[in-house]
């Protein structure tokens, strides 16, 4: 095992002083050199876990040579970049840089990385929507049983938005009457329970005076069903972007096609016309030489 390391290690080093990492504008490659049959070198598809959409790929790989990746994830020797595109259907998966040093390439099927990039975008917008605020909801201790419901509505509200809440209760500005402890202690109990099914206190509650401060947060499970749904949302809005995207594609190739017949019936209408009119002067020229 050790003498196998060193040999690879022995192999690495040769290849950085005979590979040098390309800096700066990509040169242009030269064009493939007939080589050894394609029929031997096998690519199993790889499917990444994390492709950027910048990635080098295809025809934007800047090195003649490079690896590629085998099923127990070991890198494999040098491999012509042209034996490898030549081996791989364009048409549905890109040849993907991956690294650069060592150069290493991995076939991601097209569809795989436009997923990928839809689940980025949303990601994005997901995490600017789900960004934690803290919303603050006052409770006065003279409120009725009717504002004690709406103040309850508006905590869970902000909660389900996932958004944290603090609750202030405290007296009615300028109200000097003191709240009787069981009047404080059933308001409290009634915020207690009618959140305690979707949320949690991330902090003991705080007291000063005849102010009582609650923080609540979304429980777990409710924060991450609701990060689901909008990254479901997003990710659809991306592949709904993405049909229409293509259904213009398909009405443009379309379009084409039909500018494409209806020009050839046209060149094919002009040569029956000059045919006709070439037979024509033929007939004519043919009675003349026969009246001389």
């Amino acid at each position: 095992m050790a003498t196998a390391r060193l040999i690879e290690s022995a192999l690495y080093l040769s290849y950085r002083r005979i590979t040098p990492r390309i800096v700066g504008p990509r040169p242009v490659l030269p064009p493939p050199q007939a080589g050894p049959s394609t029929r031997s070198l096998r690519l199993r598809p790889f499917s990444s876990s994390s492709p950027r959409h910048d990635q080098p790929k295809d025809d934007e790989i800047p090195y003649s040579e490079v690896h590629t990746v085998n099923d127990d994830g070991r890198l494999n020797g040098l491999v012509p970049l042209h034996r490898i595109r030549a081996a791989v259907n364009l048409q549905t998966h890109h040849v993907v840089l991956v690294s650069e040093d060592p150069p290493v390439v991995k076939v991601i099927a097209k569809t795989d990385l436009q997923a990928f990039e839809r689940r980025r975008e949303a990601d994005l917008k997901t995490a600017k929507k789900l960004q934690i605020q803290e919303k603050e909801v006052q409770i006065s201790w003279s409120a009725a049983d009717g504002d004690i419901q709406t103040k309850l509505s508006q905590a869970k509200n902000h909660l389900a938005k996932g958004d944290r809440v603090l609750l202030i209760f405290a007296p009615r500005q300028g109200s000097k009457k003191r709240a009787l402890p069981e009047r404080m202690e059933h308001i409290v109990g009634l915020f207690d329970k009618g959140l305690e099914d979707t949320a949690e206190k991330w902090k003991d509650d705080e007291f000063k005076g005849r102010v009582v401060t609650s923080h609540w947060q979304p429980l777990k499970t409710v924060a991450a069903a609701l990060k689901n749904k909008v990254l479901e949302q997003e990710d659809n809005k991306a592949r709904s972007k993405d049909e229409k995207k293509e259904q213009r594609k398909r009405e443009a190739r379309a379009r084409q096609e039909l500018a494409m017949k209806r020009r050839r019936e046209e060149e094919e209408e002009t040569r029956r016309v000059l045919e006709a009119r070439q037979r024509e002067l033929d007939e004519i020229a043919a009675k003349e030489r026969e009246g001389q």
